[in-house]
């Protein structure tokens, strides 16, 4: 069979971060100079460097498993996705331990992360975590929405499946585009609500584009979940009509 994941983000990201702690890469730059490499988080600031204007730098590193990092707001957009999993206070000096992020992680409820494909629940009280207050859990349990995968078997149509998350809520529902492209041009059309999971194919999705499958059009499935009105996760696949067509 032919997959293309939703997960391989997360397994690609696994496998990075298996390794990453022996390949971890350090920069220092002066303090003067605000943005932060790419590919990089911030562990210290302040640190002595008689070469900077001020005689301050900040020090970065790239990520894995166990960094402790000094500005957790930098995790919100990183790519891939890692969490608060510890707080560490020494004086007046905050620090917060990282872990890559994939289903079940569980991370502090403070700083408040929230990601694009994962939805969080209470999970308790960790002694790693900062304390919220009396009854109230201090950590979160991280669920992938969804997972969407385009499936083929040689000689049988392809298929796009997607599977919720039963931790979902009773609102969820999925919304698939289909985009297709011909000799330069392309037209769409979108299939929803769609309230359960399934194995979708060309002619569920988009029946009026069949007979562009047999021409040799390319296709785009664009595959959203949805929370009542908000959009909670999304991911895209492609297929050949032939693909599509068990050609």
């Amino acid at each position: 069979m032919s997959f293309k994941l939703f997960s391989r983000l997360t397994t690609t990201a696994a496998l990075f971060a298996l390794c990453a702690s022996a390949q971890a890469a350090t920069k220092q730059q002066c303090e003067s100079n605000t943005v932060v490499p790419v590919g990089y988080l911030t562990i210290a600031t302040g640190v002595a460097d008689a070469s900077c204007p001020n005689r301050k730098a900040t020090r970065f590193s790239t990520p894995y498993n166990g960094l402790m990092i000094v500005k957790p707001a930098e995790l919100q957009h990183f790519m891939p996705p890692y969490v608060v999993d510890m707080h560490n206070v020494v004086g007046a000096l905050t620090s917060y331990r990282i872990t890559l992020l994939k289903d079940n992680t569980v991370g502090c409820a403070s700083p408040a992360l929230r990601f694009m494909n994962y939805i969080t629940k209470p999970a308790g009280v960790v002694a790693g975590c900062a304390k919220t207050g009396p009854g109230v859990d201090n950590a979160v349990k991280y669920y992938q929405v969804m997972y969407v995968e385009f499936a083929r078997t040689p000689g049988s149509p392809g298929v796009v499946r997607v599977q919720l998350n039963p931790n979902n809520g009773p609102s969820t529902y999925i919304s698939i585009k289909t985009t297709v492209s011909l000799n330069g041009g392309t037209q769409s059309v979108v299939k929803s609500p769609i309230t359960n999971g399934g194995s979708f194919n060309l002619n569920y999705l988009a029946p009026d584009y069949v007979a562009l499958a047999a021409q040799g059009a390319n296709f785009t499935f664009e595959v959203q979940t949805f929370q009542a009105q908000t959009a909670i996760a999304v991911e895209t696949l492609t297929a050949t009509g032939a693909e599509l067509l068990g050609q």
